[in-house]
């Protein structure tokens, strides 16, 4: 495979980090798990209430809190307005600081892609039934999902991407990838401590 970038295929970057602006308040209820695959035992997180508990807040448009990234209302609709694709925005209460912005919406990202590098590695067999894959972070992957000099690469094939401007690797699945639309709609409100690095496609000749 070899590095490939074309006028068709939009820029990329990796969504390293946001500033972490508070806690998951008590009130929030969001620590069940839904069962998925009754052959591997797989589950999800299910989601109910969210509240978040701002400690403070500097004017940042986007956000994370304990792996989970969050949006202002002005990012919200600065996202809607530019059409970024591979998102799911819902919007969650906030208590704590006076100073906070009007809104804010839990981001979700939806879109999909692999690639050939690997932050996450395999611990064990494909399901039979459900086609999970259990992968841990290694060390390397570890350290180059965090702001560093020296990462290792996390390149997408062009041919696995389905063409969302936010998206995940089954290789590193937190750590998202998006596109310069969506990294455009964030310069438009704020990048305030937003950790972006640019990563490239790759073709199979």
């Amino acid at each position: 495979m070899t590095n490939f970038q074309t006028d068709d295929l939009p820029a990329l970057f990796l969504l390293i980090g946001a500033a972490t602006t508070g806690v998951f308040d008590e009130a929030s209820d969001m620590v069940d798990r839904t069962p998925v695959c009754e052959a591997c035992g797989r589950t999800e997180p299910k989601f109910g209430n969210v509240v978040v508990k701002l400690d403070y807040w500097r004017g940042q448009a986007l956000m994370s809190v304990f792996g989970m990234f969050f949006v202002t209302g002005e990012l919200r609709t600065a996202l809607q307005d530019a059409e970024v694709t591979g998102i799911e925005l819902q919007e969650v209460s906030m208590v704590g600081s006076t100073r906070r912005p009007e809104r804010l919406h839990r981001l979700t990202v939806t879109g999909s892609a692999d690639g050939p590098d690997s932050w996450w590695e395999p611990t064990g067999d494909e399901c039979s039934s459900c086609g999970q894959i259990k992968r841990m972070p290694t060390r390397d992957g570890i350290r180059s999902s965090m702001v560093t000099d020296d990462p290792i690469p996390l390149r997408v094939s062009a041919a696995t991407w389905d063409g969302t401007d936010a998206f995940v690797l089954p290789s590193a699945p937190t750590t998202p990838v998006v596109t310069d639309r969506f990294v455009a709609a964030l310069t438009s409100i704020s990048t305030k401590d937003v950790h972006l690095r640019p990563t490239d496609f790759v073709r199979e000749k």
